[in-house]
């Protein structure tokens, strides 16, 4: 052995050795950036009539809203958003699910994500197995997967969306037409989370949304953009158009309450959307 090879082997440790032996294990990916990470647009910017404009305004116009608007989405109360919305601006939300039945689609779905996390003789309980938040995004995204390429949506993941004067949000699913506009997301909670914080987190979302979509030349006065909240099993659908937020809401001990589905999920969901999809394409058209 020369003195050449002898140096070679004192100055040349495990690590880089292991670093140069497994340099091809994991290739480079060429990745796109993700689009709608839309950070400090020029502090003139325009914003649209809607209810994320009177959210935006009175934010701004109180002079104790800082620290409200310094916090992004996840961290707002009710009484903090109580501050800046009140019911005035609250339509119902009516979603026709008479027709076709899809709940044995739905079973098939929650049945595949059991067998997935469960192991054999474990109690075969959808709520059981969806632990986490990241549970419950992979059995929505089962779901969406079945239903985006059929209405014609994309789907994109953990996108965060920057917007002056609105508190910043991180969409869980971000919804966007073929054409790339942006028309709904969806927010993942464990059961134990999804709570009236959760809702102030998903509306607040929406109005970010809204302003978000605005920016994409959609008309907002007419185009009702959507937010779905859930735990996997419950699920509570809201939509803004213009200036109102509408709700599914319910009759219960004379008051009405806000509805959370368990039932005719994915008819409700395909309803939702296909209001977006069709005042896009034929703006002011009301659909059901």
């Amino acid at each position: 052995m020369d003195s050449n090879t002898e140096t070679v082997r004192q100055t040349t440790g495990p690590l880089p050795r292991w670093e140069s032996f497994l340099s091809d294990l994991t290739p480079r990916l060429d990745l796109p950036p993700k689009p709608y990470k839309t950070v400090g647009k020029h502090s003139g910017m325009t914003f649209g009539q809607s209810i994320s404009k009177i959210f935006m305004t009175n934010l701004l116009n109180d002079d104790h809203s800082g620290d409200d608007l310094s916090l992004s989405g996840s961290k707002w109360t009710l009484e903090m958003f109580s501050k800046y919305i009140n019911f005035e601006h609250i339509d119902q939300l009516l979603i026709d699910t008479d027709g076709v039945d899809q709940s044995e689609e739905m079973k098939r779905i929650a049945q595949k994500t059991m067998d997935m996390f469960c192991a054999p003789n474990t109690n075969h309980s959808l709520e059981n197995v969806l632990a986490t938040e990241a549970d419950v995004r992979i059995h929505l995204s089962a779901m969406l997967r079945e239903m985006c390429p059929k209405l014609g949506l994309i789907l994109k993941t953990e996108t965060q969306i920057v917007l002056n004067c609105l508190p910043t949000c991180k969409f869980d699913f971000l919804f966007l037409t073929r054409g790339g506009k942006p028309v709904g997301c969806m927010e993942a909670k464990v059961s134990s989370t999804m709570n009236k914080k959760a809702f102030v987190q998903a509306v607040v979302q929406l109005l970010v949304l809204q302003q978000l979509a605005y920016q994409d030349d959609v008309d907002i006065s007419t185009v009702p953009l959507f937010n779905v909240l859930s735990d996997g099993q419950r699920f509570v659908l809201m939509q803004v158009r213009g200036e109102k937020l509408c709700l599914e809401y319910v009759p219960k001990t004379g008051k009405n309450v806000l509805k959370v589905r368990t039932t005719k999920v994915m008819e409700a969901l395909c309803k939702l959307i296909k209001m977006t999809l069709n005042n896009i394409e034929n703006p002011g058209i009301q659909t059901s």
